[in-house]
């Protein structure tokens, strides 16, 4: 990582902004709040509405228990706190639940009882599995979880990679048969990369390595538009491109996901076309996504997407412009990193229940009618975001005085939601039954 900004006191007075606001975020605002969601069932609730209600009866999804068990397996793998480590084995025990141990892989969904509901075999959500068991191999050192997580990413790479394309399928049947005909997502494809970054980082076999430059490979012959600057969405099942939103936020996830790649699998001469490519994909998604407000908007169109600010986005612009500035010497990029974050904390932020609003409106104010959790809201991207964002600024910096950063305390761990469902008063309720003209100040008796 290029570290150019010894002499510039702007840039290192954001970097050191960035560094606090993040770490601040991560043990006061983040962790805390998902804490206080876990089921004592086994997992977290994965529907809560915008009142707090917890719907208890709501199928329980992979891709939900798998960026959970990553996300506190991470976070207890950096914190080293018995509560994060007792999150970590939670998460991770109910993530076990979803195994098929007869026919290998992960069932799709499960009813509330813990009875299979999806039998199917996504990739998208197999993606995040290995991504989850990666993170258990990186925390748990030693011959199980290693073994564990490279059983799954043999079932992917035999299974669901077209040979003849090198693309991999979106879904398979329970006993792993592929669905050949469809579209092709690069959503899929770089959340695989973004599990073999976390596998390679866990293992460094060969093997690995050779199946990450392979996908990698495929991506950009498939994915990347020919100048470099942009991602296609979908392609048909031969790699055919279909037209498209342009999608900044996936664009700006993939290019800090292939610089991690670069570093993992330099072998000496710098990867330069590999980090030519992810710093390319950056400035096309900065110059398509990034407002003048400092808010990334959902995706390129005209409509509702363009003037959206989606939880996810904002977390992914803010780590992928940092990692981009920092690589590149960018001064400018780093600053608009900061106006970025500047963004999250004004506006995306949830400041009275904690934890990112869903959707900003183009007022700049959470919609009341989100909820706060459903199966694709959860903690994984903001949490990413924040702890590297972290790290980088403290690699960038050299340092960061101890006694200013927050410490993690379960104190701070919020009451579980799940308010009882409003009183409704005589007052409103007649309010609503009479005609304007016959209303009183007072209930009719």
């Amino acid at each position: 990582m290029v570290e150019t900004f010894a002499d510039d006191p702007v840039t290192r007075d954001t970097l050191r902004r960035l560094a606090l606001a993040t770490h601040r975020e991560l043990i006061e605002g983040i962790l805390p709040v998902w804490l206080s969601r876990e089921d004592p069932a086994g997992g977290h609730w994965i529907s809560i509405d915008a009142e707090g209600r917890i719907d208890r009866t709501a199928p329980r999804r992979l891709i939900f228990a798998a960026r959970l068990a990553w996300t506190f397996t991470t976070a207890a793998r950096r914190l080293a706190h018995p509560r994060l480590e007792a999150a970590a084995d939670h998460a991770h025990a109910f993530l076990e639940r979803f195994r098929d141990t007869a026919a290998g892989g992960f069932h799709t969904a499960l009813d509330a009882s813990g009875a299979p509901l999806d039998r199917s075999r996504r990739v998208y959500g197999q993606a995040f599995a290995l991504f989850a068991l990666s993170a258990h191999a990186l925390a748990h050192p030693g011959p199980d979880a290693t073994a564990a997580a490279l059983a799954q990413f043999d079932l992917l790479v035999s299974r669901a990679r077209d040979p003849d394309t090198g693309l991999y399928v979106e879904t398979l049947s329970p006993d792993w048969i592929p669905q050949r005909d469809g579209t092709r997502t690069s959503n899929t494809h770089l959340h695989l990369i973004e599990a073999l970054v976390e596998l390679h980082a866990a293992t460094r076999l060969p093997r690995v390595a050779t199946a990450l430059r392979d996908l990698i490979a495929t991506f950009a012959r498939y994915f990347v538009d020919p100048d470099g600057r942009a991602g296609r969405a979908e392609v048909d099942s031969a790699g055919h491109p279909l037209p498209g939103l342009i999608w900044p936020g996936h664009d700006i996830e993939v290019s800090h996901l292939l610089s991690r790649a670069a570093d993992l699998l330099d072998g000496g001469d710098g990867e330069p076309d590999l980090r030519r490519l992810a710093h390319d994909l950056a400035c096309g998604a900065t110059a398509a996504g990034m407002r003048p407000d400092g808010g990334w908007s959902l995706n390129g169109g005209d409509g509702e997407g363009a003037s959206r600010r989606v939880w996810w986005v904002q977390a992914e612009a803010l780590l992928g412009l940092l990692d981009d500035g920092l690589r590149s010497g960018s001064a400018a990029t780093i600053a608009r990193a900061g106006a970025t974050w500047d963004f999250i904390e004004r506006h995306q932020r949830d400041r009275t229940f904690g934890d990112w609003h869903m959707h900003v409106d183009v007022g700049h104010r959470g919609r009341p009618d989100c909820p706060r959790v459903t199966e694709w809201k959860e903690p994984y991207h903001q949490f990413r975001a924040c702890l590297e964002v972290f790290d980088r600024c403290v690699a960038a910096l050299g340092s960061i005085a101890p006694d200013r950063l927050a410490r993690f305390d379960p104190a701070r761990i919020p009451k579980a939601e799940d308010p009882p469902p409003p009183k409704r008063g005589l007052r409103r309720l007649l309010s609503r039954l009479m005609p304007a003209g016959n209303r009183s100040t007072r209930p009719q008796r």
